[in-house]
């Protein structure tokens, strides 16, 4: 019982060591290679930027269609012929 105790008070205290959320983590480096890239070349910038207005102003000129669906349901209900 003692040898469970010290086990468990050492892997407490390893698992406050070992903590691997102190560092931040950074896993996609798209917008930073992006932006590094516009750096270089600002005329891609303002041509990107150009696309994004007009995409969104083509999204938010769009009305989606409305559409009403009728969902048939079936319940069956059994019983032995008796009260219920």
């Amino acid at each position: 019982m003692k040898k469970l105790i010290i086990l468990f008070f050492c892997l407490n205290i390893f698992s406050i060591i070992a903590d691997a959320q102190t560092s931040p983590v950074s896993r996609c480096q798209s917008t930073e290679a992006m932006n590094l890239h516009f750096k270089k070349h600002p005329e891609l910038k303002q041509q990107f930027d150009n696309y994004q207005a007009s995409k969104k102003s083509n999204n938010s000129s769009k009305k989606l269609a409305v559409a009403n669906y009728t969902i048939p349901v079936v319940f069956h209900i059994l019983h032995l012929n008796g009260i219920e």
